[in-house]
């Protein structure tokens, strides 16, 4: 009955607030109903619900009300199909709110390893349960989360390099993953390496040793270079100048490098001033501890 008049109202919406916020807490939503400007809309879980009486009433409010809805107030509610539709005040989550904090805390920290299963695409090593869709967006996330989406959609030509970093279990990992798996799925023929920078070390030592040919081609004949943890690459000089070499060649020839770390570039020890300035080329972005909102979305997700 409302579909139209919604679809609209998140027409607005979308083009005011970043896509990655949107798509996490705005596309699953539906307006429900309108008694005397009392609008019921549903959304996701009694998080989302928490999340749209903080942050986003006023947002809502104003788009129905560019779209010629009377609004005195706006009842978010869960909507999933074969529960009860239960309106939820915003001073309960059906748990004390501590006990959720504890168990969000519980589930950030511990970092996620990426699995050796099936889920790894042989081809790259990237793990195909890291995508754009099941990555939580929130205000501590969201700059970097759009800046992976637009690399994605355009590799080689914004960001040059990426250098995403921040604390253990932030979801780093995750968000770079998801940039490469998200330019195979647009264009499978793209070549894409992912690996941490103690295997770039680890390989490049064995070259040495066992003089084997053909490992700077390796990474520098690949549309797009995917390196993690690269904090492990301080203090080691020969491995410095390699990658040296492997980034320029990289980025003369406009392949995308994407590069995750617990500190950003300038923090990194005994990392060679060339190879800190070059990753200083194209934007650094943190990701910080997410807030209590984001922290509950996370355990929703975890625990579904």
């Amino acid at each position: 009955m409302y579909h139209s008049l919604w679809k609209s109202v998140l027409g607005e919406i979308e083009v005011s607030i970043p896509s990655g916020i949107f798509s996490t807490w705005f596309a699953n939503t539906e307006m429900l109903s309108n008694k005397d400007g009392v609008i019921t809309i549903g959304v996701a879980n009694i998080f989302a619900i928490r999340q749209f009486e903080v942050r986003y009433d006023s947002i809502v409010k104003e788009a129905l009300q560019h779209s010629g809805v009377e609004v005195s107030r706006i009842a978010y509610v869960v909507n999933k199909q074969g529960k009860k539709r239960t309106v939820i005040s915003r001073e309960t989550t059906g748990q004390p709110a501590d006990r959720v904090e504890e168990r969000a805390a519980a589930l950030i920290s511990k970092p996620t390893t990426p699995s050796h299963s099936s889920s790894a695409t042989p081809a790259t090593s990237l793990n195909a349960r890291y995508t754009f869709q099941n990555f939580i967006v929130g205000s501590s996330n969201d700059l970097a989360y759009t800046a992976c989406q637009a690399v994605a959609h355009s590799p080689g030509t914004k960001y040059n390099p990426l250098f995403i970093y921040g604390g253990v279990g932030l979801g780093k990992t995750h968000l770079i993953q998801a940039v490469g798996n998200e330019i195979l799925a647009r264009d499978p023929s793209k070549k894409v390496a992912y690996l941490s920078s103690e295997t770039f070390v680890k390989e490049f030592i064995e070259s040495i040793r066992f003089k084997k040919a053909g490992f700077s081609d390796r990474y520098r004949n690949v549309d797009v270079l995917i390196v993690d943890d690269m904090q492990f690459i301080a203090g080691r000089e020969k491995t410095q100048e390699e990658f040296f070499h492997t980034f320029n060649a990289l980025h003369q020839a406009n392949k995308q490098i994407i590069i995750g770390s617990d500190k950003p570039p300038h923090s990194i020890p005994t990392l060679t001033e060339r190879l800190r300035s070059r990753f200083e080329w194209g934007m650094a972005i943190d990701i910080q501890m997410p807030d209590f909102e984001t922290r509950c979305a996370i355990v929703e997700t975890k625990a579904s």
